[in-house]
C-alpha cells in the first residue's frame, strides 16, 4: 500500500470523524486496502501506524476526537490480523 499524498492533522476533526460510525468506517476502509495490498510501505514519522499499535497507544491517538473510541480500536487490532499473512510483503 503506497501513500499518494502528505496530510497533516487538522485542528478539528474532519467531518467522517464527527460522525458516530466514522471512526470504526474508516478502520474498514484501511482493513479493505490492507487485504487487497501485497506489500505494504508506511511512513508514519510522527506516530504508530495502526497495524503496529498496542491497545493503548491507539486509544491515546484517537483521544483528540470526542467520543467512545473502543470500536475503533477494537478494528485497528483486528486489522494486525493481516501481519501474518505470509503472501505479504512489508517494509
Amino acid at each position: 500500500m503506497r501513500a499518494g499524498r502528505v496530510t497533516t492533522r487538522p485542528s478539528k476533526p474532519s467531518s467522517w470523524l464527527q460522525q458516530p460510525a466514522g471512526l470504526s468506517r474508516k478502520q474498514n476502509e484501511l482493513a479493505e486496502m490492507e487485504r487487497a495490498s501485497t506489500e505494504f510501505r508506511y511512513l508514519l514519522p510522527s506516530m504508530v501506524t495502526g497495524l503496529l499499535a498496542t491497545p493503548e497507544y491507539a486509544a491515546a491517538s484517537l483521544a483528540h476526537i470526542p467520543g467512545d473510541h473502543s470500536d475503533a480500536v477494537a478494528r485497528k487490532l483486528e486489522r494486525q490480523a493481516v501481519l501474518h499473512d505470509t503472501s505479504k510483503r512489508q517494509s
